[in-house]
Order: C-alpha cells, then sequence, then structure tokens
C-alpha cells in the first residue's frame, strides 16, 4: 500500500454559502458554510441537516465542522457526516443537559475528493 503526505499550509475557501430552509439546502460547491434556520433542538438531540450538493460521491470524504451564529446554548459538536451521490447528512448535537438551542448554527464543510 503506497501512502501519499499531503502538506497544507493554509486553506481558503471561495465563499460558498447558503441558508437553509427547514432541514435542507443546496449548496454546490467543493467548501461552504450553511447558516440553519432558528433552531430550538432539544437538550442533548439531534439537528440533521442535508446540503444538496452535486460535487459530493458517496465514496468523498466530507470533514465538517459547526460553529455558533446567534444561538447562545452549547456546546454543540458534528454527530454524524454521511455522504451519498449528490448529497450529505451532517447531524449537529446539542449537547448542553438542560437547554434547547435558541438560534442558528453555522455548518462549515469541505469535500475531499477519494480516488
Amino acid at each position: 500500500m503506497r501512502h501519499e503526505e499531503l502538506s497544507v499550509s493554509s486553506l481558503i475557501m471561495d465563499g460558498a454559502r447558503a441558508v437553509a430552509t427547514g432541514a435542507a439546502v443546496t449548496l454546490n460547491a467543493n467548501a461552504g458554510i450553511v447558516t440553519t434556520v432558528p433552531l430550538t433542538t432539544a437538550a442533548n438531540a439531534n439537528y440533521d441537516i442535508t446540503i444538496n450538493n452535486i460535487n459530493i460521491r458517496a465514496t468523498d470524504m466530507v470533514l465538517a465542522s459547526v460553529a455558533k451564529g446567534t444561538d447562545t446554548v452549547g456546546p454543540l459538536t458534528i454527530s454524524k457526516v454521511i455522504p451519498a451521490n449528490g448529497s450529505v447528512l451532517i447531524g449537529v448535537k446539542n449537547n448542553d443537559g438542560a437547554t434547547p438551542l435558541n438560534g442558528t448554527v453555522h455548518v462549515v464543510f469541505i469535500v475531499i475528493k477519494i480516488s
């Protein structure tokens, strides 16, 4: 098995952004930022969002991160990332033990092509 190394000193995204309507959004870019609708996800529960994207294949690796938008509850984590042909399902978990979310969050993703 041959291993290849990748060295990246900086990563500049193309600035692709979209705002979700409900639990889905379309953003056809290899990297982007999705702003959710205002969320009221219960404590210790997940919010799943589907990002429709013609660039994604089931064999790709999709990396995801989450940051607060207007939400003041937390902490938040990514609970799942499931790529499919033409989309990716990303789960955001509200890790607060008692309080539901109370605003928007930003889901950041990058698609890595696996050959």
